[in-house]
């Protein structure tokens, strides 16, 4: 996680017009939001999220209010598990922003993942940077409780 801020930061020192260029597409918007970040915690799965198998994108936008504070956040409904929406909520709410970028609105794109083998608890998901203001969360999908062959609760004798 420190690593994943250590590079962004880095990325952003760069030149953010050099690595993320300049343009009025969603694409260029995602990267704005980026070059305002002061601190982000990168919303990962929550132990209900992964059991429940939450998957899909998330996009939401943060208007920055005065001292870089968090004026409002607004995650794009996109028919996606509402427990994933959540938590990004929660994350960019208690985001932090730089001064500079009070008053505008910057965009975010996360899309959560289960791949790989089964697993029998929780792993530590891998967060992906995909550039600008995107990321990628991944984790290994949980085992179902429910076996083959074996009644499910609503069909017990």
């Amino acid at each position: 996680m420190r690593a994943l801020a250590i590079l962004i930061g880095v990325l952003l020192t760069i030149s953010p017009s050099f690595l993320f260029g300049q343009g009025s597409d969603k694409g260029s918007a995602f990267a704005a939001g980026a070059e305002c970040v002061e601190d982000l915690t990168i919303p990962l799965y929550s132990v209900l999220a992964w059991t429940a198998r939450a998957a899909g994108p998330v996009d939401a936008s943060v208007t920055i209010g005065q001292n870089a504070s968090v004026a409002a956040v607004n995650v794009e409904e996109k028919g996606g598990p509402k427990i994933l929406n959540e938590l990004v909520k929660k994350a960019l709410g208690s985001a932090r922003f730089l001064p500079a970028c009070a008053g505008r609105t910057v965009y975010f794109h996360f899309l959560y993942r289960l791949n790989g083998e089964v697993a029998d608890s929780m792993p530590a998901p891998e967060v992906r940077y995909k550039g600008g203001a995107s990321f990628e969360i991944v984790a290994r999908p949980p085992r179902s409780f429910l076996y083959e062959g074996q009644p499910s609760t609503g069909n017990a004798q």
